[in-house]
């Protein structure tokens, strides 16, 4: 299980980012050319490509998935154990990513997919995810941020082309590529920053072990914070409301305003 941990409303939350999309189109199912915990890219297995190795990384999953759907962008699958004791697995089908936006948003794919092809429903583990290692926002910088809010709020006609010019597209383009996720606050995980603090002071203190693993936890949520708020600027800029990407279970989905289009169509 992915988690973002990230700073809200003086609250540390655990966020689980998974795909949207992803159907399990076959369930408790074994076939002679396909092992559990693959990937399979237009009949072409991940882990009989050159792509695979002892340590599977997120960005060689997607150069995997890219360069084998260079003919066919549709969709690809990917097999996940039913049970940790278990050959039989689960197929799960995705959708292809669409064009490369950055370097980072291609990895936060991977991760994802890694996630899901590692995954074993009775032994899941959470793995942190990191925005600023994973440079999710590196090119959403405040200089592209007020030239894109001119573009939106003076710019009536030729706003393409402005986009353009600016070298704006991939901010605009970042927007569609994250809702290619879902990303759900975890019940009963958040804790007040407040309370965490006092904790992490006290071990702070005695120089424990567990102080370095809780300030580098922290430091991860405060980054997300972070590029959170980069990706807020963004969204309201574009579609002039709050950006709602993280919610909850009981969250309703929101319908884009009309007033978008003028930017993003």
């Amino acid at each position: 299980m992915l988690v973002l941990p990230i700073v809200n409303r003086n609250r540390i939350l655990n966020v689980k980012i998974c795909f949207k999309a992803a159907k399990k189109i076959k369930k408790s199912v074994k076939y002679n050319d396909v092992q559990a915990s693959d990937i399979v890219v237009n009949n072409i297995i991940f882990s009989q490509s050159v792509y695979h190795n002892e340590k599977v990384a997120a960005n060689n999953i997607m150069k995997f998935i890219r360069n084998s759907s260079v003919m066919n962008k549709g969709t690809f699958f990917v097999s996940t154990k039913e049970k940790d004791d278990s050959d039989l697995y689960d197929v799960y089908e995705i959708d292809y990513p669409g064009t490369k936006v950055t370097e980072g948003l291609d990895d936060l794919f991977g991760s994802v997919v890694l996630d899901l092809k590692n995954k074993i429903p009775d032994r899941e583990k959470g793995r942190y995810v990191d925005f600023e290692r994973l440079g999710i926002t590196d090119h959403i910088t405040e200089e592209k941020l007020e030239k894109l809010a001119f573009i939106a709020n003076h710019v009536d006609e030729n706003y393409h082309k402005a986009i353009i010019e600016n070298g704006l597209e991939s901010m605009i383009q970042t927007l569609s590529f994250l809702e290619l996720f879902d990303c759900v606050v975890i019940e009963k995980s958040s804790i007040k920053l407040e309370d965490f603090q006092k904790v992490l002071n006290i071990l702070n203190n005695i120089h424990s072990k567990d102080s370095k693993i809780l300030n580098n936890y922290l430091n991860i949520a405060l980054a997300n914070q972070e590029a959170y708020s980069k990706l807020s600027k963004l969204y309201n800029i574009v579609y002039n409301e709050s950006f709602s990407w993280i919610h909850s279970h009981s969250d309703k989905v929101k319908v884009k305003t009309p007033l978008a289009k003028k930017v993003v169509d």
